[in-house]
């Protein structure tokens, strides 16, 4: 702006015929420049003893060191991080949003040790914990904690029998900057994992102990607040403005600085009520990251600025560490579960929220072999689609992880109704998978209302007094997801000690698979 004034003055004096006061002012302007060069965007907008930090949160890793289906796997990552710890060496914080662990047969295999090894190397500060870490079995949990050299943050979770597994948050010190670190935690964890793995417990009201883990890193002089608050958030496209379940419990705190979140996998960066918050999507794929500038005389942070950060597009080199560590594991499971089951001929994909063709054929498969009226199962379950082409024992690990027995209940109509209905557009534990029906559903309508129609295999309607067999996993027949229909029926026998053995042998055993999506619940009115 100063040039272009120049430039007008000295064309307006020449014009003018004024060339003495121009040679003056041409002669001081240069100095004047200099002076807003040098002490311009540094004395002007920041003061000396201003602190830059960068902060950056990683969520929902999910298991993924390998590189594969685009996700920049573990070592990738780890030389991304590396990258940006040079750019500010002794002024950087890396915090993980939960769910980093559990999600693919290279860390399921190893009960998710790798990652949090991976993490280790990559060294994070703090690592909230997320709702899959109870997909683990109890004996884990300790495992986790003890191999981590980072604090598993939860402030709303406590054990029964005293025993300090996570803590409520952890304090970071940077440049003389306290960082106060606060992890929460769902409170639909209760209806997401395996109540099994939840007796040793107790679930603290969310907000309350929330509010007083910020409140106690703040009287132990906390400069800066970051909450860690693993719950789901999205951003509309149209105004970019925020909305879930982390944005109403932000909406009932206050001290927070900084906000990443975790668990819907989603890619957000925004602000609520001026807090940033962000979620870096999935696998690795995004770093978030926060540049803060604190002022230690003033105590205060004079700016925040929020950035999302593609891995692929850094073109790191992959940290050797981490690639060491990562290289073994790969080879090893390539050899275990490498085997060929069987030939697809077109992709099946998989949405947790919405139609999943695979799904609809795996459940046709056990409906059939097990001889019973209908197969119904959590939409969570299913994690990953099914290949065209080569479909190999690790494809069908990562399609369904999780270990449990396939069981056959006797239920009345009324509750395997109930039961679908339950699963229609459900939000927070995903679209149910069934089998032996077909739905016409209103997924506006009330819990309880969304299903309008239905039509069996047969051409009749559901009898609501008749008894029927339906075929489940453990899991949501202990009430798992909130599945508490199954309580109203009767456990009839185990067709399967082991589902997912169970599916890879009816798999196997189909050889050539030939499936197509079929409508078997549409929204209105039936469909063929």
């Amino acid at each position: 702006m100063v040039l272009l004034y120049y430039e007008s003055f000295k064309k307006g004096n020449e014009k003018e015929g004024r060339q003495p006061m121009f040679k003056k002012i041409s002669k001081i302007l240069p100095l004047v420049l200099a002076c807003i060069a040098l002490f311009g965007s540094t004395a002007i907008a920041n003061p000396k003893n201003a602190v830059d930090l960068d902060i950056y949160g990683i969520n929902d890793f999910r298991g993924a060191l390998r590189q594969e289906n685009g996700y920049p796997g573990a070592a990738q990552l780890g030389g991304a991080i590396n990258n940006l710890r040079a750019e500010n060496p002794l002024g950087t914080v890396l915090l993980g949003g939960g769910n980093m662990v559990f999600g693919t047969v290279e860390s399921d295999d190893r009960n998710g040790i790798p990652v949090v090894k991976a993490m280790n190397i990559m060294e994070f500060d703090a690592n909230v914990v997320g709702s899959h870490f109870f997909d683990f079995k109890p004996d884990i949990f300790k495992e986790h904690t003890d191999t981590a050299h980072f604090p598993y943050l939860a402030c709303n979770i406590q054990t029964k029998d005293g025993d300090t597994l996570f803590k409520p948050s952890t304090m970071v010190t940077r440049k003389g900057v306290k960082i106060g670190v606060v992890g929460s935690t769902t409170a639909s964890i209760l209806q997401q994992a395996n109540p099994a793995h939840l007796v040793n417990f107790v679930f603290l009201d969310q907000i309350k102990s929330t509010q007083d883990a910020i409140d106690e890193v703040k009287r132990q002089g906390a400069d800066v607040v970051v909450l860690l608050l693993h719950c789901g958030v999205t951003q509309r496209v149209a105004d970019q403005s925020l909305k879930g379940e982390a944005i109403d419990v932000l909406y009932q705190l206050k001290g927070v600085d900084i906000c990443f979140t975790g668990d819907s996998q989603t890619l957000v960066n925004g602000r609520y009520n001026d807090i940033p918050v962000l979620q870096a999507g999935s696998h690795g794929e995004y770093i978030a990251k926060v540049h803060v500038v604190y002022d230690p005389d003033s105590k205060k942070i004079l700016t925040k600025r929020e950035e999302m950060l593609n891995v692929a597009g850094m073109q790191a080199p992959s940290d050797p560490q981490v690639a060491s560590l990562v290289a073994p594991i790969v080879q090893a499971v390539d050899a275990k579960y490498g085997q060929v089951l069987a030939y697809n001929q077109r992709e099946l994909t998989n949405n947790k929220f919405d139609q999943s063709p695979v799904a609809e054929y795996l459940t046709d498969l056990l409906r059939k072999d097990a001889k019973v009226d209908f197969v119904i199962l959590n939409g969570g379950a299913f994690r990953s689609n099914m290949p065209e082409g080569k479909v190999t024992a690790r494809n069908m690990e990562e399609i369904y992880p999780y270990p449990s027995q396939a069981v056959v209940y006797t239920m009345k109509g009324i509750d395997i109704l109930a039961a679908l209905d339950y699963g229609i557009d459900n939000q927070l534990v995903g679209q149910g998978r069934f089998s032996g029906i077909r739905l016409a559903v209103e997924p506006d309508l009330p819990p309880g209302e969304k299903i309008v129609d239905n039509v069996l295999p047969n051409g009749d309607r559901i009898d609501v007094n008749k008894e029927y067999t339906v075929l489940t996993n453990s899991y949501i027949a202990a009430g798992g997801d909130g599945y508490n229909m199954f309580k109203n029926g009767k456990l009839l026998r185990v067709a399967s000690p082991d589902i997912k053995a169970y599916l890879n042998r009816l798999v196997e055993q189909a050889g050539s698979i030939d499936f197509r999506e079929d409508n078997r619940f549409s929204v209105g009115e039936l469909r063929n």
